[in-house]
């Protein structure tokens, strides 16, 4: 799943995106997400440009959490 900044919420960006199917991972800003739960079935967590809480997610998912920015590639 790729996002924006995420202001309708993580949580909701991704229950929306799973009626389309299993969800491997998650790449973009995140914004003030806290809901940290939310991204625990998740392989892949790319935290990007105006997430606030980045410390926290790598702490908490530190085996699935890359680095993210400009330029960033990511061969499938």
């Amino acid at each position: 799943m790729v996002t924006g900044c995420s202001h309708p919420g993580v949580r909701n960006i991704l229950k929306a995106a799973s009626k389309f199917g299993k969800l491997y991972g998650i790449v973009g800003g995140f914004h003030g997400f806290r809901d940290f739960k939310a991204l625990d079935e998740l392989a892949l967590i790319y935290p990007c440009h105006c997430t606030q809480y980045k410390r926290e997610i790598r702490e908490l998912f530190k085996d699935k959490t890359l680095e993210c920015g400009a330029g960033l590639v990511i061969q499938l």
